[in-house]
């Protein structure tokens, strides 16, 4: 009875424990997702930043050049 009742035990411990690594492997897939979403959009924002600081400094010009023969 005793042995029955501890295999029982353990049983019911490793399907806990594989409930938690299911779960927690889950966990780690969804934040590896978010990673991989944050990483794109910076890189997306690594490229549109410097021609945006272009185009703008390229309309200071003009606004300034304009200001200066008109």
């Amino acid at each position: 009875m005793k042995v029955r009742d501890s295999a029982t035990g353990v049983a019911s411990g490793s399907s806990q424990m594989a409930a938690a690594s299911t779960e927690s492997a889950k966990v780690s897939v969804e934040a590896a997702s978010a990673i991989d979403e944050v990483t794109s959009t910076m890189h997306e924002m690594s490229i549109k930043c410097p021609k945006r600081r272009e185009e703008h400094a390229d309309a200071n010009f003009e606004r300034r050049r304009y200001v200066r023969f008109h």
